[in-house]
């Protein structure tokens, strides 16, 4: 999973925070449930934007923003260090899928 900006910034005026992550191969950007948003764990903060689209090497790329200020409010800052961050969404077969990424919060 991409994050982008790599740093929330809890001061900063980035109003949206972004995340990028590729399925494996065999899914296709109509089995991603768009309709339900993805959560992050910790925090449970809902999606706000979720696409899905074939990248260049034919794998399914699924795109998700969420608003920084939520995920803010939601998340401790770690003491050192970065914070693990997990993004889980539905597939519209029932199942979910899941990426972590190791996010740095500035306040």
């Amino acid at each position: 999973m991409e994050l982008n900006p790599p740093v929330l910034n809890c001061n900063g005026k980035n109003s949206w925070f972004s995340t990028s992550l590729v399925l494996p191969e065999g899914f296709l950007p109509k089995d991603v449930d768009t309709s339900i948003p993805a959560v992050t764990e910790p925090g449970d903060v809902e999606s706000t934007r979720m696409q899905a689209s074939l990248n260049d090497q034919g794998l399914t790329v699924v795109e998700i923003d969420f608003k920084s200020a939520s995920l803010c409010e939601a998340l401790t800052p770690p003491a050192h260090g970065l914070l693990d961050l997990t993004v889980i969404g539905a597939l519209t077969d029932g199942r979910y899928f899941h990426a972590t990424d190791a996010i740095k919060i500035k306040e």
